[in-house]
């Protein structure tokens, strides 16, 4: 027999086709999707299937901190979109690829209470422009706003150091940990 895993679990599963939609971000757990490829061999008397689980999207983490004209009260109803993106797609299985379809919207990350950390699970794309929204929702300022530069690759997580400015956000530091590592560089958006 040949034995095949993935994470979360989903069942039951049409010609070995697993539904993604990463439209809502509140639990990243149930986002994410993980792959172990086909464990080829087993029978009763070699019946030990050990699986190599992999990360089949991609993981964008934003550590926020508020700069010129901002404390960290202002960041407590902070809200990030990252815009225009892939919200759907299929895995199949069988031969490990993954399809994205043509549906694309908005993606609300999850933010954590303090509006310091905002993620989310997305789906790989070779679209090297995105821009992502830094809204107070205090009623007074106007959305910040920056644009990545990267593609996003399977497996691979995008790590920046945001820092908001009344006048502009600031991106002080990049980096791309765990998964397959990536430099995601400094940038500066007015």
């Amino acid at each position: 027999m040949d034995f095949y895993a993935y994470y979360p679990f989903v069942f039951p599963l049409t010609d070995y086709t697993y539904p993604l939609d990463v439209t809502v971000q509140s639990s990243q757990e149930a986002v994410d999707f993980m792959y172990a490829g086909k464990v080829e061999g087993c029978t009763k008397d070699n019946p030990k299937v050990g699986f190599n689980f992999v990360h089949k999207l991609s993981k964008l983490v934003l550590e926020i901190s508020p700069g010129d004209g901002l404390n960290t009260a202002d960041l407590r109803n902070l809200g990030v979109t990252v815009g225009n993106q892939p919200i759907k797609a299929t895995f199949n299985l069988s031969n490990g690829t993954l399809m994205c379809g043509a549906d694309k919207s908005d993606i609300t990350l999850f933010t954590t209470e303090s509006g310091t950390l905002s993620e989310a699970i997305l789906l790989p794309n070779s679209v090297k422009s995105r821009v992502l929204t830094f809204d107070l929702n205090n009623g007074n300022d106007e959305p910040f706003t920056w644009t990545m530069d990267k593609a996003l690759d399977a497996g691979s997580k995008y790590t920046y150091e945001v820092r908001l400015h009344r006048t502009k956000v600031e991106i002080t530091s990049a980096s791309i940990t765990g998964w397959t590592p990536e430099n995601g560089g400094a940038v500066d958006a007015h």
